[in-house]
C-alpha cells in the first residue's frame, strides 16, 4: 500500500490559543502532499510536526475567513525567499486570489515559482485534480459564505501483485505474467483455465479521507461521503446548541456523528473546536453513543488513513 496519511497542524475554531492553532491539515498521498486550509501560524506548526513546506504542491481552501486563510500570505512569501521552482496549484472560492493580491501587493511574475489559481464555484460535487495514484473533489456545504469540503480517494492500483509459489508451479512466462497482473485467468496448454485469483493476492480496499469545514448539518452530503474510511467534520458547538449551531453555519459533535452513522464511514475525526469546549472529552460524550469509532483531533495528530 502506498502512504496515505494526515497530519493536522490546526484544529481549532476562530482564533489560535496556546492549545490550538486555527485550521490547517497535510495530506501525504504516496509522493505528493497535499494542504488543506493555511490558518495563522501554520507555518510554524509545519516546523514544530516535521511538514517540509517545499513538499507541498496542492492548496485546497474551503472558504475565506480568516482562521482558514491568513496563513497562506506569509507561506507564498517565504517560498519565495527561499528561491522555491516548483509550481504551485491553489484551489479556492472565488475572489481567493484577489484577497491574497490586496494583502501581498505583489506582481505573481515577480515571484520565483509560478502560482496557478483554480477557482472553485459549484453547487454540485466537482472533480479538481486527477493524478496517477489519487484525485481530489469537492463539494458545497453551508456556512455563511462560499464554502466547501473536499474529498481525497486512493485510486485503484491497476495491477495485481502474485504470489510466488503459484508461478513457481505453474511457470507462466512473461507475457502471461503481465495478463495475469491485469487480472486474467491462466489457460494451461491443454485449455485448463486457473482462475486469476490463484495467481493473485486481493487487492487492498481503497482508501478516502473527507474533510468538512465549517458547515450547518448537512444530511444530503451523505451520498458524497457513502463509506469514505475517514471523515473529518467539524465540532464547533455541543449537543444542546443546534439553534446557534444553524444560525452561525456550523454544527455539533452529535450532528457529526449523525452523518457518520448514515454515511457508513469508518473512522469520526472531530475538529474546528472551539475555545469555549476546555474539555474535548465532552465533545466524545456528545458522539460516541451515536457513532462509536470518534476522535477528536489535537494539534500534531496524525492518521495513517
Amino acid at each position: 500500500m502506498i502512504p496515505f496519511k494526515v497530519t493536522f497542524l490546526g484544529t481549532g475554531a476562530g482564533l489560535p490559543t496556546l492549545q490550538r492553532g486555527v485550521s490547517s491539515l497535510v495530506i501525504q498521498i504516496n509522493r505528493e502532499y497535499l494542504m488543506i486550509d493555511c490558518g495563522e501560524g501554520t507555518q510554524i506548526q509545519m516546523q514544530r510536526f516535521g511538514i517540509k513546506s517545499g513538499q507541498i504542491n496542492y492548496i485546497f481552501i474551503s472558504h475565506l475567513h480568516g482562521d482558514h486563510f491568513f496563513g497562506l500570505p506569509g507561506l507564498l512569501f517565504t517560498y519565495h525567499l527561499f528561491s522555491r521552482q516548483k509550481p504551485l496549484h491553489i484551489y479556492g472560492p472565488e475572489n481567493l486570489e484577489a484577497s491574497l493580491k490586496a494583502v501581498m501587493h505583489v506582481d505573481w511574475s515577480v515571484l520565483s515559482y509560478k502560482i496557478f489559481f483554480h477557482t472553485i464555484n459549484t453547487e454540485i460535487p466537482l472533480d479538481l485534480l486527477d493524478e496517477k495514484d489519487f484525485k481530489v473533489s469537492c463539494f458545497p456545504l453551508k456556512h455563511r459564505i462560499p464554502t466547501f469540503g473536499f474529498l481525497v480517494e486512493e485510486k485503484e492500483p491497476p495491477f495485481f501483485k502474485l504470489r510466488k509459489e503459484a508461478l513457481n508451479v505453474w511457470k507462466p512466462d512473461v507475457s502471461t505474467i503481465r495478463s495475469l497482473r491485469l487480472g486474467n485467468d491462466f489457460i494451461t496448454p491443454n485449455g485448463e483455465v486457473i482462475p486469476n485469483e490463484v495467481f493473485s493476492y486481493p487487492k487492498d480496499p481503497i482508501r478516502s479521507f473527507a474533510y468538512l469545514s465549517d458547515t450547518a448539518y448537512l444530511p444530503e452530503l451523505k451520498s458524497v461521503i457513502e463509506g469514505v474510511t475517514v471523515l473529518c467534520h467539524e465540532a464547533t458547538y455541543l449537543k444542546g446548541e443546534e439553534e446557534n449551531a444553524l444560525s452561525k453555519g456550523h454544527s455539533t459533535a452529535l450532528q457529526a456523528a449523525e452523518l457518520a452513522k448514515a454515511s457508513n464511514v469508518k473512522k469520526l475525526l472531530l475538529g474546528h473546536v472551539s475555545p469555549k469546549i476546555l474539555d474535548p472529552q465532552t465533545l466524545i460524550e456528545n458522539a460516541i453513543s451515536t457513532f462509536e469509532n470518534t476522535t477528536v483531533v489535537f494539534d500534531g495528530f496524525s492518521l495513517e488513513i
